[in-house]
Order: structure tokens, then sequence, then C-alpha cells
């Protein structure tokens, strides 16, 4: 695998190797995300670190043990020992931060946020005369009766972006909730990490592994349970994963299991309003307004392009809040002043 700052695990010591990266890859790449997962048997049999190089399953080859080193706003910060491969004598102690994560799944949202407005705006100012010219280049198609005239291509295209758009949104707040769910398991076990640390390393690995491959709405449950941190965007998010679901399986349309006691499957936005104009010395005075789409039994799923973009916003807001809540989680525990439950 590669990223912006590493060109392959076998051209680099495990000295070399910044934890920072490894969220990173997480942020972009959901499969990646168990690589924050304990394995206790790859620290004794780990696999060479050419295997470890390009093959996925292989990753389980870093094993990472946590220990809390103090706790400040918005940066949580925990000491690991990883254990590279054929390195696992040579612990390299690495340090990540809250604050890094924040950065790196905002980064990643602030990404996608671009390129949905890039490709809204292609499809938006699009004309049939290069649509017709680009399809021509080939000087052939591959069923040529089957060909979508531009009109049906334009909505095509749209509901392709809205489905991607869910997909990857839902992806990014699945990643973002497991990283921060083993920040705060690691949190909850500092004292036992200390006096047992084989045993609780397991046990963390365990209960992460079993997160990492739960639901988006167990994830919330599991929250709440474990350590008392709750998301007023809950349903926000969890409706994403509800919609994905019938764009998949029934092409959008909305059916009786899918609606709430009012009959209505609800979309709730965070969308951005001007309350005062700007001036030619500064910027206009803002403020974030909930906002809301119900789809009614028989309707069919279709976001408008503002609608489609919003859901980055919402996004945004509900990592601000959970980030908010495992800083003031983290400081609780350690003894510190915790504040609520959840980022106002």
């Amino acid at each position: 695998y590669h990223s912006p700052t590493l060109t392959s695990m076998r051209d680099v010591s495990p000295e070399q190797i910044r934890v920072t990266t490894i969220v990173e890859l997480c942020a972009h790449h959901q499969p990646l995300r168990k690589i924050f997962a304990t394995n206790p048997a790859a620290a004794t049999n780990p696999p060479p670190l050419t295997q470890a190089a390009h093959h996925q399953p292989a990753l389980d080859g870093i094993v990472v043990a946590g220990q809390i080193l103090r706790c400040d706003k918005l940066r949580l910060v925990i000491a690991f020992r990883v254990i590279m491969a054929d390195e696992k004598n040579s612990p390299n102690r690495q340090v990540i931060s809250l604050q890094a994560i924040s950065q790196n799944f905002l980064g990643a949202l602030q990404r996608q946020f671009d390129l949905l407005a890039f490709n809204l705006a292609a499809t938006q100012s699009i004309e049939e005369e290069k649509y017709s010219s680009m399809c021509s280049l080939t000087h052939a198609m591959p069923v040529a009766n089957a060909h979508m005239p531009f009109d049906a291509m334009k909505t095509y295209a749209h509901g392709l972006i809205m489905r991607q758009a869910l997909n990857d949104t839902l992806s990014l707040a699945a990643a973002c909730m497991d990283n921060c769910h083993l920040l705060c398991t690691l949190i909850a076990h500092k004292a036992a990490m200390e006096a047992n640390p084989k045993e609780t390393n397991e046990l963390v690995g365990k209960k992460q592994n079993a997160f990492v491959h739960s639901a988006i709405q167990d994830k919330f449950e599991v929250f709440e349970k474990d350590f008392n941190i709750t998301s007023s965007l809950e349903d926000a998010i969890t409706t994403l994963a509800i919609a994905l679901r019938i764009l998949v399986q029934r092409n959008g349309v909305v059916s009786a299991e899918d609606v709430d006691e009012d009959g209505e499957l609800v979309f709730e936005f965070k969308t951005v309003q001007i309350i005062k104009s700007p001036t030619p010395e500064g910027k206009p005075e803002i403020r974030l307004a909930d906002t809301r789409r119900a789809f009614k039994i028989g309707d069919t799923i279709d976001l408008t392009n503002s609608e489609i973009l919003s859901l980055n916003i919402t996004t945004a807001d509900f990592f601000h809040r959970l980030f908010k809540a495992v800083d003031s989680f983290g400081a609780k525990i350690l003894g510190k002043d915790g504040g609520s439950n959840e980022g106002k």
C-alpha cells in the first residue's frame, strides 16, 4: 500500500514509520482500519517484512500497545509500541494524538467535499456535444444499442454521485468512530494496561475488532454504554446507512420497513445560513442551522446538489462533537475536568 509519505514498507525501517501516516491511511481506506486492532498471535509469529509490504492480511503483523502519556484539550496523547514484522525485538515507541486524528479525518472530509463539488459542477455544465464527442473517440461502443442518450446519462450520473457520496460519508464516519473507540478503550483500561499489559492488550484488541466489524447503529450504542458518549446527530448518521441500503437494494424506492412511526424517512442536514451580509472589510456572519428532507413510502430518494454537499457539513459537525466528547472522556478518566459528554 502507498501513502503520500511512504512509498513501500519494504523501503523503510520501523524507526521511520510514523503512526500518523497509518491514521491517514485509515481515513482513506476503510479496509485498513483494522490495522489498529491488536493481534497477539502476530507478535509471537510475525510475517516476513516483504509480505507485510503489499498484502493486507499481513498488516496484522503490526502490533500496537498503548499507554496514556498526557491529556490536554483536543490533544489526547498516547504512546504506542509498534512491533513491525521481524523487528519485534526492537520495539519503537510512537505517539498519536486526538488532534492528529481530527486533522486527518476533517482533511479527508474536505477532499471529499471538493471532489463532490467538482463532479457535480462537471455534470451540470457538460453539453450534449461534448458527451457525443467523447463517446466517439473509440469509434465503437461495447453495445451500441444500449447507449444512453444525453439526458438519461445526466440523471444516471447524478444518481451515482449521490450514492457514492452517501457511501463515502458513511465510511468516513464509521472509520472515525473506530479510531475514537480505540482511544477511549485504551483510556478506560489505563490502569489495567499498566498492571497487566499482555492480557489487557489482548482484551483491548478483541473489543476493537468487534467494534470495527459492528454496524453503525451498534457503534453509537457501544459509545453510550461503555463511555457515556452520546450524539444528537446519531439519527442523521444512521439515516445514511438506511438510505444507502435502499439505493443499492431497491434503486432508491422507500418501503414500509424504512420509515419511522410517522411514515417518513427523514434526512437531517446541517446547513450554513448567512445572518449578516459581509462588509468590505470582513466575512459574513454565519451559523449552522438544522434542515430536513422527508421521503414517504413509494418515494424515490433523490437529493439535490446542495443536499449532497450538506452531507459533508453534517458529518463535519458530527466529527467536531465526537472529538470534544472523547477529549472530555479522557480528561475525566485522567482526573481532570471532563465537562459534558458531548461537544456543543
